[in-house]
């Protein structure tokens, strides 16, 4: 495999990368961290969520077998009462399985891991839920519960996952397209020539508001458990030769049951952000990786022409700009998931909480 993201003299491109920061890109005050709504949500485990262009905040999580969602239509000042979308039965919750989510403004789409991968779809802004409707078009394939959702500008939908319909685990496509009620024949994306791709990290997929996708997805090649990229140019019919990420290669025999994120912005390039071992790492269209400390389970979202991201540390987490001078900030909980607002001027946090003996999904914006 060809390395698209080494680059031949990385302190170049650093001072270069530096040079084109925007003004307060290094500044040493923290995060504001704002816990706009009291813990309101009720049970729930591996919240999500995702911003409409309009600019509605939907959230959603998992409770025993069934799938809820909340929307915000105030910058998250207040959410609506937890509405239940479905019941799946034999939900997988955990680890980074569970209810995965993405918007337009015309519909909402939850995809959700049971005995196979199954969407529902919304139309009037969460009031009211489609029945369930199979993704995965051989039956079982999706059964390891590892998947992820974006939307496209154009009112479709791209879902990706971990599939075994052949030898060991490979990373599956397939597109909802606008007006359309079903998915569209499921697309390889990538399947490993040593049997199988790390079969317990999910992948990830990211729309750069135009036709591109980006999916990543840790891989399992030569012994070595690195993160690879393949990119489409067609809203997902046809996918480039997979690339590996970063300069060096983790060797291990386990899984890490890490999958990283990533985001495409048009005209700007991939920014993704991944575990190897302990580190926590970076990449930037001008930068093949960098440190930003320690953890595992990172999400990222650009916020004011600058990276933000936030990672799980023990039992804290951890929000640090990716050039940050002084401490980063860190509150209690696990299991992140983030996004920009509409205008990308803030982001919105959600991820498991503890109330007692309780899991609960809790909210805060980000600036």
């Amino acid at each position: 495999m060809k390395t698209s993201w080494a680059i031949r003299s990385g302190l170049i491109c650093a001072i270069l990368a530096l040079a084109l920061l925007p003004i307060g890109f290094l500044r040493a005050e923290p995060i504001a961290v704002k816990n706009l709504v009291p813990d309101s949500f009720g049970e729930g485990r591996q919240p999500q969520v995702t911003v409409t262009p309009m600019g509605m905040i939907v959230v959603v999580f998992a409770r025993d077998n069934s799938i809820y969602s909340v929307q915000s239509t105030d910058e998250g000042r207040s959410f609506s009462a937890p509405s239940k979308i479905a019941d799946v039965r034999g939900l997988k919750v955990g680890m980074r399985r569970g209810p995965r989510v993405a918007a337009t403004d015309k519909r909402i789409v939850v995809s959700a891991p049971g005995a196979d991968l199954f969407s529902f779809v919304s139309e009037d802004t969460g009031k009211t839920w489609s029945s369930a409707m199979r993704v995965n078009d051989k039956p079982g394939a999706a059964a390891e519960g590892l998947q992820n959702i974006t939307a496209l500008p154009d009112d479709s939908f791209y879902v990706v996952w971990l599939d075994s319909r052949n030898r060991g685990a490979q990373v599956e496509g397939s597109r909802l397209d606008p007006e359309v009620k079903n998915w569209s024949e499921n697309i390889k994306i990538y399947d490993s020539p040593d049997k199988t791709v790390c079969e317990c990290c999910h992948p990830s997929v990211a729309s750069d508001g135009r036709n591109k996708l980006v999916v990543m997805w840790r891989n399992w090649l030569g012994g070595n458990r690195d993160f690879y990229v393949s990119e489409s140019m067609d809203r997902g019919d046809r996918f480039s030769p997979a690339n590996k990420m970063g300069t060096q290669s983790w060797p291990l025999k386990a899984c890490p049951m890490d999958g990283g994120g990533i985001i495409a912005v048009a005209d700007v390039g991939t920014f993704a952000i991944w575990r190897r071992q302990n580190e926590i790492l970076l990449s930037t269209p001008t930068l093949p990786e960098m440190k930003l400390g320690n953890g595992a389970q990172p999400v990222l979202a650009r916020v004011n022409g600058r990276i933000l991201s936030v990672w799980q540390n023990g039992s804290s987490l951890v929000i640090r700009e990716d050039i940050q001078k002084g401490e980063p900030r860190r509150i209690p909980g696990g299991y992140p998931s983030l996004a920009a607002s509409s205008d990308g001027k803030r982001a919105y946090l959600v991820w498991e909480g503890t109330q007692g003996n309780r899991i609960i999904p809790k909210f805060a914006l980000l600036q």
